[in-house]
């Protein structure tokens, strides 16, 4: 990857520049800049966002789903650390459907998450984490 994760654009024409150098020749491949593009985009969204493979293990885990559920992502841990995550992808496989619930976590600290749960295509899962732990206080 020629692009560090910290990368923030600062003009319209930042694609153009990072595709090219200054011979205008092409430095990176088109589908590797549209994956630098799709990273930068999750790294940027508030809520945790996860796809899990057929065996349940992480292929993408944007930097928020990591923090909430503390792990890294060099390398992505073989198990979602989260047998409450995991509990409500199992049920939302098994009813083919999107499943939204709100769970409780202990690790890497104590959290409330609406998780929202849906099947993908190739078996795969897509999870969408919110943390609400303040709503959940300011209900009480």
């Amino acid at each position: 990857m020629l692009m560090s994760r910290g990368f923030i654009a600062t003009s319209g024409d930042w694609k153009r520049r990072l595709h090219m150098n200054h011979e205008g020749r092409s430095l990176i491949a088109p589908s590797d800049l549209e994956h630098l593009e799709c990273e930068d985009i999750l790294d940027r969204i508030a809520e945790g966002i996860l796809v899990l493979g057929p065996d349940l293990r992480p292929q993408v885990a944007n930097r928020e789903a990591q923090s909430m559920l503390g792990f890294h992502s060099d390398p992505l841990p073989r198990r979602v650390p989260s047998e409450e995550v995991l509990t409500l992808v199992r049920k939302a496989r098994e009813g083919a459907g999107w499943m939204e619930e709100e769970i409780q976590t202990w690790f890497p600290r104590r959290r409330n998450l609406r998780v929202g749960v849906s099947p993908l295509q190739g078996d795969r899962t897509l999870v969408i984490l919110h943390d609400v732990t303040e709503e959940v206080l300011a209900r009480r």
